[in-house]
């Protein structure tokens, strides 16, 4: 079982789907039924409370804040909002806590997709063998990884790049991965292995700019509709629909449904995984391909693009804002680089 609940996850489910604080006993017996949002999640809808008139009186008494918005994509549609407007929106509308869980489990197809994967992650079929599973962070050399992966077993891998979902992806692989975080996962039932790569996060975000800029240029026109600035790091972060891919600390919410560092740290030790560096990378495939028992355990170098904070004019000013915008993903970072390699199994 993937282990993510945290106590204030608890409470903050409590707080979203029936507008209260939940009871001392109500938190104790919660934390020894639920491991994940998957598990509270269906704990508290398919109760008789969510159904109630009292429930609905006070939730529609109540208005959203940032955090209940954020809880609330993280537990209906697996995932963080892309940017602050998806929050700013709501909260100027002075939108009612009953009308945002409700709008959020219409919004088809986002969370028709998260029930979807979410069923099959809890079938048989997927649990009749444990995982290694690639929690592939953009920029971080997965792509590398991935084809080793095929190199070695192409029949029993697969790797996502982009979204979507179908089950026969997955069916009788013995790794899977991609652009996923942990809790798009957390329905398994089995104790799967879970890898990834962490990089300095100034270096990864200067990497991602120049890589949407100079090398990704079949999805240059889309992204520059999204409010892609090349020019402008700055005015992507803010205008762009995809902000939180450069902010927000998204290395920990890959590895931990959380955008801090010490409830990564907790998460991480809760789990079996294996994380390294960029710069132990080498060390840290060699340890998953005497896992999986593949005999090439040689990465080869893919989709380089322009890196290094050398290759684009930002000044010291932009380069501390994207420092001090992913402090809690910095500390991350330090962690794993000061231990070379963790290994929780």
């Amino acid at each position: 079982m993937i282990s993510l609940l945290l106590e204030k996850d608890i409470i903050a489910g409590y707080n979203l789907f029936y507008g209260r604080e939940p009871s001392y006993g109500e938190i104790q017996s919660i934390s020894t039924s639920c491991n994940n949002y998957y598990d509270l999640k269906q704990h508290l809808l398919y109760a008789a409370e969510f159904e109630s008139r009292k429930r609905i009186r006070r939730t529609r008494s109540i208005r959203v804040n940032d955090r209940m918005i954020k809880y609330a994509y993280v537990f209906l549609l697996g995932k963080f909002p892309e940017s602050y407007k998806a929050c700013k929106i709501r909260i100027d509308k002075k939108m009612s806590l009953f009308a945002l869980v409700k709008g959020m489990m219409k919004q088809a197809p986002p969370y028709e997709l998260k029930c979807r994967s979410d069923r099959y992650f809890q079938s048989d079929e997927f649990n009749s063998s444990q995982k290694i599973i690639h929690l592939h962070i953009p920029k971080c050399a997965g792509t590398s990884f991935a084809q080793l992966a095929i190199i070695n077993d192409r029949d029993n891998v697969f790797f996502l790049r982009e979204g979507g979902f179908q089950e026969s992806w997955y069916k009788d692989k013995s790794m899977i991965g991609g652009h996923r975080p942990i809790n798009f996962y957390e329905a398994s039932r089995n104790n799967n292995l879970f890898v990834s790569i962490i990089r300095d996060p100034v270096e990864r975000v200067v990497s991602l700019f120049n890589y949407y800029k100079y090398v990704d240029i079949n999805n240059f026109d889309l992204r520059i509709q999204q409010g892609f600035n090349p020019d402008d790091i700055m005015e992507t972060i803010d205008k762009s629909g995809f902000m939180t891919q450069f902010v927000d600390n998204v290395q920990c919410r890959y590895l931990s449904a959380h955008n801090n560092f010490e409830d990564t740290k907790s998460i991480i030790k809760r789990n079996k995984m294996i994380l390294a560096t960029l710069e132990n990378i080498n060390q840290w495939s060699g340890i998953i391909a005497d896992e999986a028992g593949w005999k090439n355990n040689k990465l080869p170098v893919l989709n380089k693009g322009i890196s290094g904070i050398e290759s684009h004019s930002f000044d010291d000013e932009i380069l501390q804002y994207l420092e001090s915008h992913n402090s809690e993903d910095l500390r991350l970072f330090q962690y794993v680089k000061e231990k070379s390699i963790i290994d929780t199994r």
